[in-house]
């Protein structure tokens, strides 16, 4: 992996307190580099890459042509998500004990995530919360601002398998509404994960997610 990495990666790599996440980051980025390579013809080892005022990863000019993409990690796995010509993000999350769990749903989340988080049964909880998590998070990475979003200041559903959409309302500097396409995908046992797609309208991402392979 570390052949594919660029002096720089290589260098990130071997910053890490412990050597299993640098492993686990050149991983990750050299899986990146292969996938990247496969869809724009390009050799993975001469990609580079651009970052965004919030740090969201992009293939410098000239090199991407139409295609957009967007990464996660969360205990041993890696998410990757392609698109051609729209904003794209993708978060996958561990389920993990949280120690204070429903006080950070109260600090981040919207009130009414809030109450639905509270109506879940407590052994679904967890499954509920980082649900949510991982679609806000998709949400914010789509965008490109990160953070700069706040997290309580748009909705989402918490159900496990909505219908439609389960971006259900957000600001009108991030919307429209009907721009948006968030929809929750399976992973294995444990995790959570969401994919969020921003285009003209959501009719045009549409027929693109229903009709395309779950990977």
């Amino acid at each position: 992996a570390r052949t594919l990495l660029s002096a720089d990666e290589i260098a990130r790599a071997d910053r890490f307190a412990f050597a299993r996440h640098g492993e686990a980051f050149a991983l990750a980025r050299a899986s990146l580099r292969l996938l990247l390579a496969a869809r724009t013809g390009l050799d993975a080892r001469t990609l580079t890459f651009d970052y965004g005022s919030e740090g969201k990863p992009a293939l410098c000019a000239g090199m991407a042509g139409p295609w957009r993409f967007n990464v996660s990690d969360s205990g041993d796995l890696l998410a990757c998500a392609f698109v051609q010509g729209m904003d794209i993000g993708i978060d996958i999350e561990r389920h993990r004990l949280l120690r204070d769990r429903d006080g950070l749903a109260e600090r981040f989340f919207a009130p009414e995530e809030c109450e639905a988080l509270l109506a879940v049964p407590e052994e679904e909880r967890d499954r509920a919360f980082f649900a949510c998590w991982s679609r806000k998070e998709a949400f914010i990475k789509a965008d490109g601002r990160g953070m700069r979003i706040p997290l309580h200041s748009f909705r989402v559903s918490l159900e496990p398998s909505p219908a439609g959409s389960a971006l259900l309302a957000c600001r009108d500097e991030e919307g429209p509404l009907d721009a948006w396409l968030l929809r929750p995908f399976d992973v294995v046992p444990g995790y959570s994960a969401a994919i969020a797609i921003r285009a003209a309208t959501r009719s045009s991402v549409g027929g693109w997610v229903e009709n395309s392979p779950r990977r």
